[in-house]
């Protein structure tokens, strides 16, 4: 503290410390530098049969090991900024990543249900919105040792943390699907080297970081509004007020068959052919559609604007390499995420259109969005030039949803089978179901600061029937949601457990 105050006073620079001994070191990118920096998120699987953690934990050191280094790195804060220092060399000293286990012999009846809400003999027809009746659904997957904080993983030689019952614990979780890809496949027998890995010291955004002269002065990313102190006050009031007024929050999840929404999806399509449109609206823009009237159209009319952001993987966009930009080929294991604001609309003119006009409005929004890769780039070289400033989801007076969509990452395919116990099938099965796969995904928060979670929807996973999607909800929000769908002529079901 002391010698802060003196390199204010007296512009004294503090002395630079240098790396510590046998790390490799890169620093994190604004993307991965940028947001809640308290904000934890946790990656919980479900596998409904009992697995051997010792091959679970070989194979995943392994891995990290052979393939993805930087998946084993620290994060440091040195010299002020953030950054991965990766061990030159793994050892028991040094390992790759934390592995713990907790044994349950006698399964309690109230916790499957939470953890399997999919056996929960479910509408195969119609949408269902289940309300799980604990509020704390960390506690089912984060172990005693599990950094809970950002301060916790700053701690000299924390790496990543695997517990079982089975999650993945890391400060950012995007594109984790790599990592568990790779790590199923090696565990189910294949050869390591078969594996396509990452090198340590890739950084497929130096082109965008300020010191590469692309860091202009250029208009805030698309979506966000620079809003300043003078706008972020009312805004963090508003949140502020919202917790108040409805104070209770939980995690709810959704199940959508397929079938309802291949349904719908045709009878947009048939609509627009009757129209004599040409536009196209996928599974995706339908989906979303649907669960943003769902959220909003129990609320009161209102000339407030709501902005919807949709997330963008980077990784496949024409971005990277300089002139002659190419998507990504080489797998990246940190964060390539961010967001655009695909649609912005007064709340009382959502609620007013048809489901088929929100979609359209949606699909329009990602065209628009990927037929420009030169303003993609513009918004990525204000975000990492401008990563500490104040930005706004939304006005001060609107309401915002962020929504990510985790279908893509394909958690829901995961195979264990290689680590089931006391199997002479390599792949136990329950009524013809692999239950060595993933049955159920869980992305939940751990944070000392108050976050707006209400704001943001996951679509979670996919299996064959049906998409999943989660989002927490305050108590009274449930319960106006579940009057006016009791009112409607197609509703949804409501299911507590």
């Amino acid at each position: 503290m002391l010698s802060r105050l003196a390199s204010m006073l007296f512009n004294i620079s503090p002395p630079m410390v240098p790396p510590p001994p046998g790390m490799r070191i890169v620093p994190c990118s604004p993307l991965d530098d940028s947001g809640p920096r308290e904000w934890i998120m946790t990656v919980g699987l479900v596998v409904p049969t009992q697995l051997d953690p010792r091959k679970l934990e070989e194979s995943l050191l392994k891995v990290i090991e052979h393939k993805f280094p930087r998946a084993g790195a620290r994060l440091a804060l040195r010299n002020g900024i953030y950054e991965y220092q990766i061990p030159e060399k793994f050892d028991a000293s040094t390992p790759a990543a934390i592995f713990s286990v907790e044994y349950h012999l006698v399964p309690c009846p109230e916790r499957s249900k939470i953890l399997l809400p999919s056996l929960s003999g479910l509408s195969e027809s119609e949408p269902t919105f289940i309300v799980p009746s604990t509020l704390d659904m960390g506690s089912l997957f984060l172990g005693e040792t599990s950094p809970r904080t950002i301060s916790a993983f700053l701690q000299p030689n924390v790496p990543a943390h695997a517990h079982t019952p089975h999650h993945i614990h890391r400060p950012h979780t995007h594109r984790l699907g790599t990592m568990i890809t790779a790590w199923t496949r090696v565990l189910n027998g294949a050869d390591i080297e078969s594996i396509s890995g990452m090198p340590w010291d890739m950084q497929p955004f130096e082109n965008f970081f300020p010191e590469s002269g692309v860091g202009r002065e250029l208009r805030p990313a698309r979506g966000w509004l620079n809003a300043g102190w003078f706008g972020w006050m009312p805004f963090v009031s508003k949140l502020v007020w919202e917790k108040i007024q409805d104070p209770t929050e939980r995690m709810c999840f959704a199940r959508v068959p397929k079938v309802f929404l291949d349904d719908i999806k045709k009878q947009i399509m048939s609509e627009l052919r009757d129209q004599g449109s040409t536009d196209y609206v996928g599974s995706s823009d339908v989906l979303l559609a649907w669960w943003i009237k769902l959220m909003y159209d129990h609320r009161p009319p209102s000339t407030a604007p709501l902005c919807v952001h949709m997330a963008v993987n980077f990784r496949s966009l024409p971005i990277f390499g300089g002139p002659n930009s190419t998507p990504l080929t080489t797998p990246y294991i940190h964060n390539a995420f961010g967001t655009y604001g695909g649609l912005t609309i007064p709340i009382s003119s959502l609620q007013a259109e048809s489901l088929a006009q929100v979609a359209l409005r949606i699909r329009r929004g990602i065209l628009a969005y990927n037929a420009d890769p030169e303003a993609i780039r513009d918004d990525l070289a204000w975000t990492f030039a401008n990563k500490d400033k104040f930005i706004l989801p939304c006005p001060p007076c609107g309401d915002f949803n962020l929504t990510s969509n985790l279908r893509a990452v394909g958690l829901g395919n995961a195979d264990f089978s290689g680590a089931a116990v006391d199997s002479e099938d390599p792949r136990p099965r329950i009524g013809g179901e692999n239950k060595a796969k993933v049955a159920f995904v869980y992305c939940v928060t751990s944070s000392k600061q108050f976050l707006p979670m209400r704001h943001f929807s996951l679509f979670l996973m996919e299996d064959k029937e049906a998409i999943w999607m989660s989002k927490v909800c305050g108590d009274g929000e449930i319960e106006s949601i579940a009057q006016r769908e009791s009112r409607s002529e197609v509703g949804v079901e409501f299911v507590y457990i």
